[in-house]
């Protein structure tokens, strides 16, 4: 009797899908450092820093403290983006554990010509020129467009594309106004997160 029980409890282990381990550390630093380099803004506005040392609150600068400035000057940085990142990564890779593999072999292909894109579209809109993508894409391989085209367009990805930043607009026709509304909605998210880490009122900008 016993030896039938123990039997049977090992084909029922047999029969039950393995639970998927949850990423490692190293894959969510690389996820990070992908999805930042697809959606720079942390990039940006430290560029906007530069070019002003009161920034971000160059209107109002009796509104904060050499303090809290300085933090918000931290959060608002390529280190401070990719904080923020980091941390729904890892709560993305709890909550997909079983699909995060994938997800990174698919980022890992179309992050480069991504990125040639987004950078793209960044300098055209500095200087009010037209951008075509598709003068982007000529030297992409097959892999990398498939990758790319599957992370935009295929509904099962549609948790990853809002990780991105992107949202859904990957998935539609992505004008240059949607593109400018993905940047601007990134950049008012972090100055948010950032006024919270830094204890400093958002009505005190306003």
């Amino acid at each position: 009797m016993r030896v039938r029980l123990a039997v049977t409890a090992v084909l029922m282990a047999l029969a039950l899908p393995a639970a998927a381990a949850t990423p490692g550390e190293k894959q969510i630093d690389e996820m990070t450092d992908l999805l930042v380099s697809m959606l720079p803004v942390g990039a940006i506005m430290e560029e906007a820093a530069g070019e002003n040392p009161a920034w971000p609150v160059q209107d109002k600068p009796d509104a904060v403290t050499p303090v809290q400035l300085a933090c918000l000057r931290s959060e608002l940085s390529r280190d401070g983006f990719r904080r923020v990142k980091r941390a729904e990564v890892v709560e993305y890779a709890q909550a997909h554990p079983g699909r995060f593999d994938e997800e990174l072999r698919l980022v890992r292909t179309a992050a480069p010509v991504f990125g040639s894109i987004v950078q793209a579209g960044i300098a055209s809109a500095k200087t009010d020129t037209d951008l075509d993508p598709a003068d982007l894409m000529r030297t992409a391989s097959a892999d990398q467009l498939l990758a790319l085209l599957t992370i935009a367009r295929d509904p099962e990805y549609r948790d990853f594309r809002a990780l991105s930043g992107f949202g859904d607009v990957l998935a539609g026709d992505g004008d240059k106004a949607d593109g400018k509304s993905v940047g601007e909605m990134a950049a008012i998210k972090m100055m948010f997160q950032g006024m919270k880490a830094c204890d400093v009122s958002p009505g005190a900008l306003m």
